[in-house]
């Protein structure tokens, strides 16, 4: 693929280039050997970068992984090659290599009975809002302790007041 005089601006392959990766994915869906070792030698291309530091043992699945994706992606309904059969593959190729590294990670198995330290919404909502406390705070006492709470602050009813609606001595 030619490449334009500003960096990185790909000029689209002509109508040959077109043309002969038609003609080689044709070949390759069709599984003609010429065709696919052409492919399967560019994806070993990427595979084989060092960056990747993918063991050579593994190197045949990665490259398997590629070219059953390039197949599943250009038999597709609709599907072009828009910037080329090469860079196509490339693309798919790097996306493997990817994935296999994802699969490299090591994963713990997460504990289901240990509790989440972070506050609930509950538990932030009542942080931020002063009446909300308070609300919670008077559903944890007992129903007496409240009516008593809401004579006084809430009815603004004096002490001798609510004894005498209640019967009882100012005192108690």
């Amino acid at each position: 693929m030619q490449t334009s005089s500003r960096v990185g601006d790909l000029v689209p392959p002509t109508a040959e280039r077109r043309e002969a990766d038609d003609d080689l994915l044709q070949r390759f869906l069709r599984g003609q050997p010429a065709a696919c070792r052409r492919i399967e030698r560019w994806g070993w291309e990427i595979i084989a970068f060092k960056y990747w530091k993918i063991p050579k043992d593994d190197w045949e699945d990665v490259i398997q992984e590629a070219l059953a994706s390039i197949w599943r992606a250009t038999t597709r309904p609709g599907f072009e090659i828009r910037g080329g059969l090469r860079a196509l593959v490339r693309t798919i190729a790097i996306a493997r290599c990817i994935d296999w590294m994802r699969r490299q990670k090591p994963a713990e198995p997460l504990d289901d009975t240990e509790a989440d330290p972070a506050p609930g919404p509950y538990d932030l909502a009542l942080a931020r809002n002063e009446s909300a406390q308070v609300r919670w705070a008077l559903q944890q006492v007992a129903q007496g302790c409240r009516d008593l709470i809401r004579m006084h602050f809430g009815e603004g009813l004096g002490y001798g007041e609510i004894a005498k609606e209640l019967g009882r001595a100012e005192a108690t």
